[in-house]
């Protein structure tokens, strides 16, 4: 499959007071999408403060199959992420949207009941979830097997997997 992860063009504190950061959690499941076999380019839109129309631009020019964000947590930034999504779907209705990190995770169902945008979200650590999920996608495969996400079952059902188990050693997943 074709992925592109996408850091989206959030403004904080941190980012005026000590530049943009490196998006950790992108390239931390990057690297097993990556060793798994998929094709996988970042787009890091908050290190250039890009746009949504450019940021549809690039979705466009990478033709994606699916395409992932996330941010470290912070709330305000998630108006940020649905925005973006927004754009992404509105031009490419066809694109699996898959939004990950420390806020959807404990807000996955109130999320998923209110933007359409998103269509699948995964809890909790995502270097071995986005794996299974990618392979679960690429195959057809319905979700319901895929531990640690929360999505739309094909009558708008929301449904959440069970948790995916803790990864004891982080050291063997390879960052990007």
């Amino acid at each position: 499959m074709r992925i592109l992860l996408i850091n989206p063009p959030y403004r904080a504190l941190t980012i005026h007071g000590m530049g943009p950061q490196v998006p950790l959690g992108m390239l931390s499941i990057g690297g097993p999408l990556i060793d798994a076999g998929h094709e996988v380019a970042l787009l890091n839109a908050e290190q250039a403060m890009l746009s949504e129309t450019e940021i549809v631009r690039r979705v466009h020019a990478f033709a994606p199959d699916v395409v992932m964000t996330g941010h470290s947590g912070s709330s305000p930034a998630h108006l940020t992420v649905l925005r973006m999504l927004s754009a992404i779907k509105k031009a490419a209705a066809h694109l699996v949207t898959v939004y990950g990190g420390v806020y959807p995770s404990f807000h996955a169902r109130a999320i998923l009941e209110t933007a359409p945008q998103v269509d699948i979200i995964v809890r909790g650590e995502g270097e071995a979830v986005v794996v299974r999920l990618a392979e679960a996608l690429a195959a057809r495969q319905g979700l319901s097997e895929v531990a640690g996400i929360s999505c739309r079952d094909e009558h708008g059902r929301i449904f959440e997997t069970p948790s995916a188990p803790v990864i004891r050693d982080l050291d063997a997943c390879r960052v990007a």
